[in-house]
């Protein structure tokens, strides 16, 4: 059926949210009840009636883990990717929703809703040049190794095996292995050698805290995963 004038249908992204639209899922993932394969479906399907105008993406990982709510989660290219399927969609309207962090967001999401907002104006902007630009004017002579800390937690996220909802993410530690944590800390430690500015320092330090948060969040599910207690003394 051709929708009515006036009648603007809105579809809910319950797809993966750690890979986009337009590429293929893993048979075992297509099978799951929410998975890209269905959204690609869905879109395809209301597109004929003329009428599917809004897509409401719902960013809360937060809302059925709470370890994602000191966790942080970046998946700059895959959220710039779905604006792009959407946009040729002819998709008009869009409404990021996101809460359940422990703060307003702040600094432990900004770099999503950031590529997210600039997106929105130019889908053919890419997340590397968009953050590259945002380090250079917030980190100064550090914004190479703050774009790196980046650059490792969408790397992680865009190549976890795992997959997961708009409701939840894989468990944090899944996606970020230890390795992966190690090389995010050794470019914030560089970040912070790089630079004397005081406030360039400041908001280097906001990350610093964000991300210990973050590790000693990581620390506990890993040692839970093992068997042990995480505030033991190591061997």
């Amino acid at each position: 059926m051709k929708a009515e004038p006036g009648v603007v249908a809105i579809l809910i992204n319950e797809g993966d949210h750690t890979k986009p639209l337009d590429q293929p899922e893993r048979p075992e993932v297509a099978r799951k009840g929410r998975c890209n394969t269905r959204e690609v479906k869905a879109i395809a399907g209301w597109h004929q009636t003329g009428g599917l105008k809004g897509i409401y993406e719902w960013w809360i990982p937060g809302c059925s883990n709470q370890n994602w709510r000191r966790v942080p989660w970046y998946s700059g290219e895959t959220s710039l990717r779905n604006l792009r399927y959407w946009q040729r969609r002819e998709i008009k309207y869009l409404t990021y929703e996101t809460q359940y962090e422990d703060g307003n967001g702040f600094p432990i999401r900004w770099p999503l809703y950031y590529v997210a907002a600039r997106g929105m104006w130019d889908t053919g902007l890419s997340s590397r040049k968009i953050i590259t630009e945002a380090c250079k004017k917030l980190y100064g002579p550090a914004a190479n190794d703050m774009l790196m800390f980046y650059q490792v937690i969408e790397r992680a996220t865009a190549a976890t095996t795992e997959s997961g909802g708009n409701w939840h993410l894989p468990s944090p530690e899944k996606i970020h292995t230890l390795p992966i944590e190690q090389a995010a800390t050794r470019h914030l430690q560089n970040a912070s050698k790089a630079t004397a500015d005081s406030a360039i320092l400041a908001r280097i330090n906001q990350e610093r805290a964000m991300w210990d948060k973050a590790r000693a969040v990581m620390d506990v599910l890993r040692a839970k995963a093992a068997g042990r207690d995480a505030n033991a003394p190591s061997g």
